[in-house]
């Protein structure tokens, strides 16, 4: 298999860039980087995470805490802070996604970084539940002939601090 075609010759990373405050809500820095010695074509949505053509029934996206993407690829309801101090994006808040499909070509180690906030799914859930939280996308590297899965696994402990449990592509 030629290496253009291969969804392991990318890496896929991520770390918590802040935790929540009173004045923000927390946020993640997700990283796709190509580690094959030449370029390779990467195709996935607007965003990462956010592929619109994926079959969503095949991946796990948690329902509690939503990633929002600092891109323009809204747009999105505005979240609000309750009294609480909580960061919450409303339950009836647009959520949808521009309908596009983006092909990158990216040098031998280059990175598309993408940092993302992290908002309570609604009103009802207590502020950052507590648990893991599993989110999946379906890239392609060189063409849709072999596509990958990239993973992001969050822990939230029971004082709202999130930690990374899992980044990881894999072949789908």
């Amino acid at each position: 298999m030629s290496v253009e075609y291969d969804p392991t010759v990318i890496d896929f990373s991520a770390e918590v860039a802040s935790q929540s405050t009173s004045d923000s809500p927390a946020s993640i820095e997700a990283t796709l980087t190509n580690t094959a010695s030449e370029a390779v074509e990467v195709i996935f949505g607007p965003t990462l995470l956010y592929t619109p053509e994926s079959d969503s029934s095949r991946f796990e996206w948690s329902n509690q805490l939503i990633l929002d993407p600092r891109t323009s690829i809204g747009p999105w309801a505005t979240p609000v802070e309750t009294d609480d101090g909580c960061h919450r994006f409303p339950r009836n808040g647009d959520r949808y996604v521009r309908s596009e499909v983006w092909g990158r070509t990216l040098d031998s180690g280059e990175s598309v970084p993408e940092v993302y906030d992290v908002y309570t799914h609604g009103s009802d859930l207590p502020c950052l539940p507590a648990g893991s939280h599993r989110y999946q996308d379906e890239i392609y590297v060189g063409d849709r002939s072999n596509p990958g899965i990239i993973t992001l696994g969050l822990r939230v402990a029971e004082n709202g601090t999130i930690t990374i449990a899992e980044s990881s592509v894999e072949d789908a």
